[in-house]
């Protein structure tokens, strides 16, 4: 048998090959194409496979789920608790933890990282990046990471696709995440169809898709062509969001007074981020969107993704023939997909938490707001009028059908209720679809 592959670094291709999920296999293209990605390492299945190997709890994890069923969903929690509580309170085998602790050294020397998931799971079941530090820490976030395979709403879509536990491969990005001074995103193009040679900046004081509070970014627009910054639309911002390296932890602080009026990024720096962004289209000959952070005054490209896939798609389905109830409402269409759930009405920021994997989200809530929050939801019904620069950010946090611009939301819609919506049209209809119909549009 031979030796397994624990971790390969970006800049190098590893003895072994693996297949890499699209948006990291993009990353590692960007790296080896001398594109700024921080520095950074990648842990491979192989990495899992061992742990749970080693350690005996492929059998354990196996005896858990012997006659689990996708439709007792409060035996799924339970069983769901102990796998996980399991696989965080076990250490990692030696030869493992060696060697991720060793690439950590190497890599960043007990400052930031940043540890991004990459697992085996469908869009809605989101799992987030965390930012840590320290050799225990690492670890620990990598075991939770892999535990996140085992949440009730995973455990599902493993039993229902009848998936075994030997057949998982998750991947993990660590990336060196020091000293974040400013952050945001890059679309490489402007949504407006009249405004094509335009490339957007979005951009916040310190870390941006962690952030605990709603943070409304600076805009720049720049004509790519002509290297001309269009526009400057600049937020006064009062606090953001920083990793503490005493507390172990991302923290809200307030900004110096004397940048709280002041753009996030230099001229110099936005005509930097537009070359960059160009190239990157040039590179993955679609139009992207990027995750970006300013280090030390450096630019550097932590995530990137089709821009393309966040626009709905030309042909908007028709679903009315499907369902025997009367259009209750109807807002814009903002991005695509058609799901039934049951609505959950949010008017209050604080009552989010309370959202479940099944839920509709019906709100009132800025957008912007739910972009700062991992939300757990099937789809997203709202009474604002978003900006398309909200609606891109949406596209490349959430990436649920989301019906705008539908006034009566909150108040015709009742908490409870089952719904249908098309994101593609703004329809919402009283009732479900068949399952089968959902995947068939999705």
């Amino acid at each position: 048998m031979p030796a397994p592959n624990f971790l390969s670094w970006l800049n190098q291709q590893p003895s072994k090959t693996p297949t890499y999920p699209a948006p990291l296999a993009d990353l590692i293209d960007l790296t080896r194409s001398d594109f700024p990605v921080p520095p950074g390492f990648i842990v491979l299945p192989d990495s899992f496979d061992y742990f749970l190997h080693a350690t005996g709890l492929d059998l354990k994890i196996a005896q858990h789920l012997h006659g689990a069923s996708p439709e007792h969903s409060d035996d799924l929690k339970e069983r769901s608790q102990k796998i996980r509580q399991l696989i965080t309170q076990t250490p990692i085998p030696k030869g493992v933890a060696i060697a991720l602790v060793s690439a950590y050294n190497h890599l960043s020397a007990h400052l930031p990282i940043l540890v991004r998931p990459y697992l085996p799971l469908p869009v809605g079941i989101t799992t987030n990046s965390t930012i840590t530090s320290g050799d225990a820490n690492l670890l620990d976030t990598i075991k939770s990471t892999w535990s996140k395979l085992f949440t009730p709403a995973a455990l599902t879509y493993t039993l229902i696709h009848h998936h075994q536990t030997q057949s998982l491969t998750p991947f993990c990005l660590v990336l060196n995440y020091p000293d974040i001074k400013a952050s945001g995103l890059v679309f490489t193009t402007s949504s407006q169809p009249t405004a094509k040679q335009h490339l957007v900046i979005k951009a916040v004081w310190g870390i941006s898709h962690l952030n605990s509070l709603p943070v409304i970014p600076d805009t720049y627009i720049v004509h790519k062509s002509s290297l001309t910054i269009v526009s400057k639309e600049i937020v006064p911002s009062e606090s953001m969001d920083t990793y503490q390296t005493s507390h172990h932890q991302v923290q809200t602080v307030s900004v110096p007074s004397q940048l709280h009026t002041r753009p996030k990024l230099t001229d110099d720096q936005i005509i930097t981020l537009t070359h960059i962004g160009k190239n990157l289209q040039q590179l993955l000959f679609y139009p992207q969107v990027a995750h970006w952070y300013l280090s030390q005054n450096r630019l550097f490209i932590t995530a990137t993704a089709d821009q393309a896939s966040y626009r709905p798609p030309a042909t908007k389905p028709d679903i009315s023939h499907q369902l025997n109830q009367a259009l209750i409402l109807s807002g814009q269409g903002s991005f695509a997909g058609i799901t039934s759930g049951i609505a959950q009405v949010v008017t209050d920021i604080h009552h989010l938490s309370k959202l479940k994997s099944w839920h509709l989200l019906v709100t009132s809530l800025p957008l912007n707001t739910l972009t700062a929050h991992p939300l757990r939801c099937l789809g997203v019904i709202t009474t604002c009028s978003p900006t398309t620069a909200d609606l891109l950010h949406y596209a490349s946090q959430l990436s649920k059908p989301l019906v705008t611009n539908c006034p009566q939301a909150t108040t015709k819609l009742k908490s409870g209720h089952v719904y249908t919506i098309n994101g593609a049209t703004g329809e919402i209809f009283p009732g479900s679809l068949p399952t089968t119909t959902i995947k068939h549009f999705n």
